[in-house]
């Protein structure tokens, strides 16, 4: 689901990232196939992590977990104060940030 306002912000040999600036949201593109998101909203400087989802079949593999953590490194390079409104996107930040806020 790659489109001309998509940035990759991540790759493996499995996956790759996406963000795309025009939806505000983030894709976990496997094969092709979008499998997990983050929706976002961007308000001045901050931008909101409202919902991550990862489809039920590929959950329990730290594919949500890489997901987040790849959208924040990205934001945070980009100048943008990250707000985790998603409890689990909440969840991940502080199990696997330093108190400075960048990532492990």
């Amino acid at each position: 689901m790659k489109t001309s306002n998509s940035i990759k912000i991540y790759e493996e040999k499995d996956f790759v990232i996406h963000f795309n600036d025009s939806l505000s949201s983030f894709s976990l593109l496997q094969e092709g196939i979008e499998v997990g998101t983050i929706e976002t909203r961007i308000n001045g400087n901050q931008i909101w992590l409202n919902h991550v989802y990862i489809d039920p079949k590929l959950r329990g593999k730290k594919l949500g977990e890489v997901l987040v953590l790849s959208a924040v490194s990205y934001l945070k390079q980009v100048k943008f104060e990250v707000i985790p409104v998603c409890s689990y996107a909440r969840a991940i930040m502080a199990r696997k940030l330093r108190t400075d806020g960048d990532p492990k």
